[in-house]
């Protein structure tokens, strides 16, 4: 979740919390109000620090000084983002994930929308139990937040096994290596991590607790996260992983001839099967070696 504004580089948790409060405080749950002034006030759209349990000292620190870490010690930081209270996304058909979208929202809401409208979504209104679909995302009530459907992906994904989890932290920019070095007392090694080259350290390493005391983990970095890999569908065919091979179909090549013939450029490998020669590209064998690499 990306936000604009004052509240860019803000945490998703922390926008969350503020518009639960804006709520609360009789206002419209509306996150552009924070955009355009962070520290609105109830009286303006927003919500009043010190009506709050955390208190005017905690606000002022988290969003007046962005002591981001100062919030996440109140509120645990999840491994998994999770979803706005309110949200809705936009139709698009080329994306595979849009019809797991709509049954989704169905089988959750007990609806039976066709997802045929431009924007689908949750607003919270007593209306098809909180659903609703519009032309454009102005014209939901409670100002739903926009977002991707692979967002929504990965936060209703959270318990299956495809989920990302954080295993380390990358510089987001904010802050340049020789601050990096100089805070830390330490640079973060270059680190590739699928097909990426980060400056990164693990999650829980010395570095890792280090920037957490000194409030910069959630300010200067961003969460590297673990995705699970599958083995590619070949010719139809599933793979099947079977330690040091993998099998397609009745044929079997270990992993370490894969490794053999990448290494030597090989473009593309011929297999006789059911009398007929079949071809299979480089990109597959990568893919294959990819899955063995980081399972």
């Amino acid at each position: 979740m990306e936000y604009k504004g004052e509240l860019k580089g803000f945490p998703h948790e922390v926008v969350e919390k503020m518009l639960d409060y804006q709520e609360e405080h009789g206002n419209e749950r509306d996150v552009s109000v924070f955009e355009g002034m962070r520290r609105t006030l109830s009286f303006d759209g927003g919500f009043n620090w010190d009506e709050t349990i955390e208190g005017h000292i905690f606000w002022d620190n988290v969003i007046s000084y962005k002591n981001f870490d100062l919030f996440f010690e109140r509120y645990p930081k999840s491994d998994y983002p999770t979803l706005p209270k309110y949200f809705v996304i936009e139709r698009d058909n080329s994306n595979p994930l849009w019809d797991k979208y709509i049954k989704w929202l169905n089988k959750e809401y007990n609806q039976d929308w066709d997802g045929v409208a431009a924007f689908y979504g949750y607003n919270g209104t007593s209306a098809y139990n909180g659903t609703n679909c519009n032309k454009h995302p102005g014209d939901f009530k409670n100002n739903p937040e926009l977002i991707t459907l692979e967002y929504w992906n990965e936060c209703v994904n959270k318990n299956n096994k495809s989920m990302k989890k954080i295993i380390g932290y990358k510089s987001n920019g904010v802050a340049t290596d020789e601050m990096i070095e100089a805070a830390l007392g330490h640079k973060p090694e270059k680190t590739v991590h699928y097909e990426e080259t980060y400056t990164m350290f693990k999650k829980d390493s010395p570095l890792h607790e280090k920037a957490k005391k000194l409030k910069i983990l959630n300010v200067w970095f961003e969460p590297v996260y673990k995705v699970e890999t599958r083995l590619p569908e070949i010719l139809g065919y599933e793979g099947e992983d079977l330690g040091d091979k993998v099998k397609y179909g009745c044929k079997t090549v270990s992993i370490q001839t894969i490794r053999e013939l990448v290494k030597l450029g090989t473009e593309e490998i011929t297999i006789y099967a059911d009398g007929e020669y079949y071809y299979i590209g480089a990109h597959h064998l990568k893919k294959i070696l990819k899955y063995y690499d980081n399972k």
